[in-house]
């Protein structure tokens, strides 16, 4: 990230604290607020959130089949089963069959496993 400004950067500040520079990055999963004050006290304030963790799925044997479900801080994006949509938070796979599941969360992190029902 890089602080920029018309006049003159005054004080950077990151998630409240002040630091004495302009250029920086963020790498660790979290939530983040940088508020830049320039010269003439005009304030911008920017908040964003890195997300490196992968969807959780919880896998339940379930008869001959399985129960799973699927959870994430940032919210599920999309759940497929072999290619085809399922629901966002729970799937029942119990039909016969080679299973491919893969689970998106909302900051594009996907987790994905392979089931057999016999």
């Amino acid at each position: 990230v890089t602080v920029t400004d018309d006049v003159c950067v005054q004080s950077v500040q990151v998630d409240g604290f002040r630091i004495n520079t302009t250029r920086f990055s963020f790498s660790k999963t979290g939530k983040y607020s940088i508020t830049a004050l320039d010269s003439n006290q005009n304030a911008t304030t920017l908040t964003f959130q890195i997300d490196k963790k992968v969807p959780k799925i919880i896998k339940k044997k379930k008869g001959k089949g399985y129960l799973l479900k699927f959870f994430d801080a940032s919210g599920i994006k999309k759940v497929t089963v072999n290619g085809k949509n399922a629901g966002k938070r729970k799937a029942v796979i119990k039909k016969k069959g080679n299973y491919t599941v893969k689970v998106t969360d909302k900051m594009g992190n996907t987790k994905k496993i392979k089931l057999k029902v016999k």
